[in-house]
């Protein structure tokens, strides 16, 4: 899965220290404690509200560092789509040029990954609390090498939200399309949102 980057973090385990998830019917960003090769780092994720026919993957969003979603009766290997929630705090400045700048990074790291996938804008999608996401699509040349994605960003106070539908196929994309659409439809701010540290 190529997004989002924390993903990437070779996790030794997790260490939870200080998880703020209860189920609501809002999103809340959640913070814990990851143990990593490069030591103890803080992580958020937002709590993403779970579309009809999916359920949360609790052990593949610890090793992701991100909130993980997946089809009902599926696994993490086996789901032929997945979605996935995470927040960045304080890392890229002001939201409009943040967002224009983790997109950036992101589509470098792809074509860095798969030099033959084609990224494009998407329509802008918005979420409960009518904030605008702007969209983008992945679509690789070989399905082997990378996943076809469907990449939503927006914020949320000092957070940076990166919502990602990875699938195994065209097909499986435009079948999850809609639960993810509906995901971040539903998704709003919680009020007392814990800050970043």
């Amino acid at each position: 899965m190529p997004f989002p980057k924390l993903a990437a973090l070779p996790l030794l385990g997790t260490l939870a220290l200080d998880i703020l998830v209860l189920p609501t019917a809002h999103a809340e960003i959640a913070h814990t404690t990851l143990l990593t090769h490069f030591g103890i780092r803080p992580a958020w994720w937002p709590v993403l509200p779970i579309p009809p026919g999916w359920h949360q993957d609790t052990k593949a969003g610890n090793r992701l560092n991100a909130y993980a979603l997946l089809p009902d009766g599926e696994t993490w290997s086996s789901a032929p789509a997945t979605i996935t929630g995470t927040a960045q705090a304080g890392r890229y400045g002001k939201p409009a040029t943040a967002i224009s700048a983790l997109m950036a990074d992101d589509a470098q790291d792809a074509h860095d990954r798969d030099p033959d996938l084609t990224i494009q804008d998407e329509p802008t999608l918005t979420d409960g609390d009518g904030q605008t996401f702007r969209a983008c699509s992945i679509t690789p040349k070989n399905p082997k090498r990378s996943p076809y994605s469907r990449i939503a960003y927006g914020t949320e106070g000092q957070f940076l939200l990166t919502f990602t539908l990875n699938a195994k196929t065209r097909t499986a994309l435009n079948s999850a399309l809609p639960a993810f659409q509906t995901m971040i439809a539903t998704y709003r701010e919680r009020p007392n949102r814990p800050q970043p540290r």
